[in-house]
């Protein structure tokens, strides 16, 4: 006689399958809601694969077939993004340029969620000095900066939703950190630090607090 497992086990099966289900379903929505491709690709991927096993225990052959074939399908793409070369290129704008006008303009709206203290008609009556990011003649992202004695006090550091993941900023700090030793400045220097998203990737990047003033933070050049 084949043993038949305690009610108890199967209800426990039944359950984490349900979770498993449940979690797969949420990571597939939450994908879709991922404005950086790369991202989404990898979430979609963990979704779709868990959503696979789920429905090979279930079972629901169809339901593991497709999720099965779209985790392939993902894999294949984050193949290939491995594999792309990108290429970068700063250049200097005037804070005057109708492009940079049109560009923080655009962007205002999500600007203002990082950098809810930037004022630009405030910031270019002091004649700041710009920068653009283009990434594979994409122009990703603007830095805006001004100089106070050695510093360089970071006005405006803004990458697209498409392209925030690093690659942007190791790039341009790169590029700018062998500019600014030739001038003989010395640190980056961010002031107002109160959006924690931002202050996350000014950690990430190698920024720390100012021990006066948690909303200052500074980063050696």
């Amino acid at each position: 006689m084949i043993p038949v497992p305690p009610p108890e086990a199967v209800e426990a099966g039944v359950t984490l399958l349900e979770i498993v289900g449940y979690v797969s379903s949420v990571l597939i929505a939450v994908s879709l809601m991922m404005s950086n491709i790369f991202k989404l690709r990898v979430i979609n991927f963990i979704g779709a694969f868990a959503f696979a096993v789920y429905g090979a225990f279930i079972p629901a052959i169809p339901v593991a077939v497709v999720n099965g074939f779209i985790a392939v399908i993902d894999l294949y793409y984050l193949w290939q993004m491995s594999r792309r070369k990108e290429y970068y290129r700063t250049f200097e704008i005037s804070h005057s340029a109708p492009f940079l006008q049109h560009f923080l303009q655009f962007r205002a709206r999500d600007i203002q969620n990082f950098f809810p203290d930037f004022n630009w008609e405030r910031e270019k009556k002091k004649a700041p000095l710009c920068f653009f990011l283009l990434r594979d003649t994409n122009p990703t992202g603007v830095f805006i900066y001004q100089i106070r004695r050695r510093s360089v006090i970071v006005k405006l550091d803004y990458v697209i939703p498409e392209y925030r993941d690093m690659k942007n900023a190791r790039y341009l700090f790169m590029v700018l950190n062998e500019r600014f030793r030739c001038e003989g400045l010395t640190e980056y220097l961010v002031e107002g630090v109160n959006v924690e998203t931002h202050r996350k990737y000014l950690v990430a990047l190698g920024f720390e607090s100012d021990p006066k003033n948690p909303e200052i933070m500074r980063m050696p050049i």
